[in-house]
């Protein structure tokens, strides 16, 4: 249903368009395509990223580390959508910028078990 609509290219657009300006409008695009992909509404499969919009995701992974709630949804996508494999050091310095996070710790240590398993 969501992808026919459109949302997840139009929160990839968003996130495009406002990644220096907005962290609001980054954080609801952000939440849009986490509960896409939660529900299985979007294909992770077919719907491959475009180097574009990788990189405007891992643009505002470094922008907005800082960011709980970005970084847990960022993490979130990270680990379902596989949109590219991010350097091991990084996902373990968002661990320890977020220490009383468990949701975090917990995504980021799935995704460098999921690097170590391959």
């Amino acid at each position: 249903i969501f992808e026919k609509c459109g949302l997840v290219d139009l929160s990839l657009r968003l996130i495009g368009v406002y990644k220096k300006e907005d962290k609001e409008v980054i954080q609801v695009a952000l939440m849009c395509l986490q509960y896409v992909t939660d529900k299985g509404q979007c294909d992770v499969n077919k719907r491959k990223l475009s180097n574009r919009e990788s990189d405007s995701l891992l643009e505002i992974m470094k922008r907005y580390s800082s960011d709980e709630c970005i970084v847990e949804c960022l993490l979130h996508l990270l680990l379902v959508w596989k949109f590219v494999t991010p350097d091991p050091e990084v996902i373990v310095e968002l661990i320890r910028m977020h220490p009383n996070c468990f949701e975090i710790s917990r995504l980021g240590f799935q995704i460098l078990s999921n690097m170590t398993a391959v």
